[in-house]
């Protein structure tokens, strides 16, 4: 097999990118090290494919709407082409030369008025249409730990997570929200939930800067995908008239989102309102916050904050956490049937205290190779609840990708 019909394999089917090099060299009688090159290729070029509808990016593109296309250039070259010089951030020596990373975003991170230019927004007010729902269902989807923009590194397991696979659990999470929707009749409201860790980091750290991250994408290239998906995510449950009533609720305290997850929600909000004025956007400023409907109350947060805590939230409730939630529920006087959604942990797990239920919702993303060290495989998945406001019964379930 040659070099180019492996490549081939690999745009043709993306699912063969997470399988080790290793495996499909004796699968397609190759070495170890073409199989490598060839998913190298084959990944810069799928880039291309999601930003410029070609394999590679056209010359006038990368040089000026006046230079004729001769032939295309690789991803690579037009990075080093366009590349700035950055502000140094760390130097250090590994035994043969000396190395150094750069910050290429500056303190504050992202430049939204370049990034903003390439998106047309087309705020003229488009109202909900009025539908019928059948049965009085509710929806809640809970969009926890995407980490946008995460590259895993010597992980114990399998976590290919790029912009396409990115994209492409947004869309799964789009059609199964259709599908359910054809399945209860209609909702009468879907709650979209973002409970932090939208983006992997900012500048390759986390909130804390105490904790360097293995990035594949720049904070302009995380943030333009984040704002680029997620409102064509909101538009589509939109047209697609699975309700007319939704509602959106961001945490920004989260460990590794920080200031870029802020900047995502104030976007989205500005945006929306333009477009769908009925949508209700709420961008909580509280480690904790709350929404009621009917009978139900929930509590969300991401479960670890950006500065205070050294430990989270745990996985399965204990005394301690209870004590601390019920704190919460009798300082705000909160009744009925009372639920605690968080994320931060990666996995999906649900306890009962004696006055709320507390669930743990799965990660987009998945494991990074120090969740794999620490906590296991945690698989991706979006989690959901449906619900009606005047019964006490909560069917959860998980949306899977792998």
């Amino acid at each position: 097999m040659q070099f180019e019909d492996i490549v081939r394999k690999f745009i043709d089917n993306s699912c063969y990118l997470t399988n080790g090099a290793g495996l499909l060299s004796t699968k397609w009688n190759v070495s170890k090290e073409t199989v490598k090159n060839a998913k190298k290729e084959a990944r810069k070029r799928l880039e291309n494919i999601a930003n410029y509808g070609t394999e590679y990016v056209p010359k006038d593109v990368a040089f000026g709407k006046n230079t004729s296309i001769v032939e295309g250039i690789s991803a690579d070259e037009l990075k080093e082409i366009s590349k700035p010089e950055g502000k140094l951030v760390k130097k250090w020596f590994n035994g043969k030369t000396w190395c150094e990373s750069r910050s290429y975003e500056g303190a504050d991170g992202i430049n939204i008025d370049d990034i903003l230019k390439n998106f047309d927004f087309n705020i003229v007010p488009t109202y909900l249409e009025k539908i019928t729902p059948k049965n009085g269902y509710i929806l809640s989807i809970y969009l926890s730990d995407q980490h946008i923009g995460a590259k895993v590194e010597n992980g114990l397991y399998t976590n290919y997570f790029d912009a396409d696979i990115y994209s492409n659990r947004m869309n799964k999470v789009l059609k199964s929200i259709i599908e359910k929707s054809v399945e209860f009749g209609g909702f009468e409201q879907i709650n979209i939930f973002y409970l932090g860790d939208t983006f992997d980091g900012q500048d390759g750290f986390t909130v804390k800067r105490t904790h360097n991250l293995p990035q594949n994408m720049s904070n302009n290239e995380a943030f333009e995908l984040g704002l680029d998906v997620n409102l064509k995510f909101i538009t589509n449950v939109v047209e697609n008239k699975v309700t007319n009533n939704i509602k959106v609720f961001c945490v920004q305290d989260s460990n590794h989102g920080g200031s870029m997850d802020f900047y995502l929600f104030k976007a989205l909000q500005k945006v929306l309102k333009y477009k769908y004025p009925e949508i209700e956007f709420t961008i909580a400023d509280k480690f904790i916050d709350y929404m009621t409907v009917g009978i139900h109350t929930f509590l969300y947060t991401h479960g670890k904050d950006g500065k205070d805590m050294k430990h989270g939230l745990p996985l399965d409730l204990n005394d301690k956490t209870e004590v601390f939630i019920n704190q919460y529920i009798d300082n705000f006087r909160l009744t009925g049937n009372i639920s605690v959604i968080k994320g931060d942990l990666h996995q999906d797990a649900l306890s009962t205290g004696k006055k709320f239920r507390y669930r743990n919702v799965p990660s987009l993303f998945g494991s990074s190779g120090w969740i794999m060290k620490n906590y296991g495989n945690t698989k991706p998945g979006v989690a959901y609840d449906i619900f009606k406001k005047d019964s006490p019964d909560i069917m959860g379930g998980v949306i899977q990708f792998l």
